[in-house]
């Protein structure tokens, strides 16, 4: 799914946004998310905060799908990548990879085939 509102109360605060893309089980609207949410920036100009936003979403998605699994998300600002995983109220970010660098391409490539099998697995376990 691309361009998806997303509204969510925590902690008795309304928060809302639009995530880019998200991979969730549902036909016309996401049901239960896996991993998802990429926030895409420039490197020079922008003034937003992808961090923010991302975990903003993944918060929302928590608390409207009450997930019993971590959820996945990345943001990317101009070339470099960061990986973020929420589960219950602990989050982490990976270190910065840069996708014009050699080894880190490698990485991206390899953690986003991780996901596509995490992915895999939990929609699979979704679906039972």
């Amino acid at each position: 799914f691309t361009q998806r509102p997303l509204k969510a109360v925590i902690q008795g605060v309304e928060v809302a946004g639009r995530v880019d893309f998200l991979i969730a089980t549902g036909k016309s609207k996401p049901i239960q998310p896996f991993f998802f949410l990429h926030e895409y920036k420039k490197e020079h100009g922008s003034e937003s905060d992808p961090r923010a936003q991302l975990l903003v979403e993944m918060l929302a998605a928590r608390e409207l799908n009450a997930a019993p699994y971590p959820l996945y998300g990345c943001y990317v600002v101009g070339r470099n990548w960061f990986f973020l995983v929420l589960d219950g109220s602990i989050y982490a970010e990976s270190k910065q990879y840069a996708a014009s660098d050699d080894d880190d391409i490698l990485n991206i490539y390899s953690i986003l085939c991780e996901a596509k099998a995490i992915i895999t697995r939990l929609a699979e376990q979704y679906a039972a």
